[in-house]
């Protein structure tokens, strides 16, 4: 997918940063980002500053806005929608260095659903493995989906970022196969 950066120099001296067209708002508290501004985590912010102050020198100054044209439609194939970004695709990033198929990238991507939600006030929490589970709680147990975060293979991981959140209560549900792993002490289960 393309992500485009268009920079406008201006006599400011400051660097401006904003999000375009593909580039999804925030729309909740959680993520560290302010509500309304463009879901641009802070690392890529410092990076792109970082890189254009170089290219500028440091009296000028620019803006400079992120876009993606094909952005609105692949965020619907992400989390983006469940952390409360709209609109488009969110930029992120933690050390600029991109891991492929990460698993502590995966992990921290299923925590930070944790955290928007102890952020909205929630103090319990149902955990599932997969989309299966949580389509069978909404469904057959009626749980609002506004309490369910899948926590994939990783369930000691989820469980001990709940407790570190605060989460008053914390439900697992899952297919009895990989319940019985739990229950067996084996709390990664792939």
């Amino acid at each position: 997918m393309l992500i485009f950066a268009r920079v406008t120099l201006t006599d400011s001296g400051e660097i401006t940063l904003r999000g375009g067209e593909g580039v999804g708002t925030v729309t909740r508290k959680g993520i560290g980002l302010p509500i309304g501004s463009a879901a641009i985590n802070r690392t890529p912010r410092h990076t792109i500053e970082t890189a254009v102050r170089e290219a500028i020198g440091p009296a000028r100054g620019a803006e400079v806005e992120i876009f993606a044209p094909e952005g609105e439609e692949r965020a619907q194939k992400t989390y983006n929608s469940r952390l409360g970004i709209v609109g488009g695709i969110s930029i992120i990033g933690t050390t600029g260095i991109v891991t492929p198929m990460s698993e502590e990238s995966w992990k921290r991507s299923l925590a930070l659903e944790l955290e928007m939600k102890r952020a909205a006030g929630l103090e319990r929490v149902v955990l599932v493995p997969g989309n299966h589970g949580e389509r069978f709680v909404r469904e057959q147990m009626g749980i609002d989906s506004q309490v369910v975060v899948t926590m994939s293979n990783f369930v000691g991981y989820m469980i001990e970022e709940a407790v570190r959140l605060g989460f008053r209560q914390i439900v697992l549900i899952g297919h009895p196969g990989k319940l019985i792993k739990i229950a067996a002490g084996i709390f990664h289960t792939p």
